[in-house]
């Protein structure tokens, strides 16, 4: 809400591209809950 007032655009305009992004980082989200080693890989790579 705030970059649309920033940018003065409405944000009935936005929700088009913004829907999308929301879906991908939902599924990743899913993703990690599902499959935790897929953020902890790095960790467990360093030694933590």
């Amino acid at each position: 809400m705030v970059s649309c007032r920033i940018a003065g655009v409405r944000m009935e305009s936005t929700v088009r591209w913004v829907g999308p992004m929301l879906l991908a980082m939902f599924l990743v989200m899913v993703a990690v809950i599902a499959f935790p080693q897929l953020a902890l890989w790095l960790p467990a790579k360093l030694g933590y």
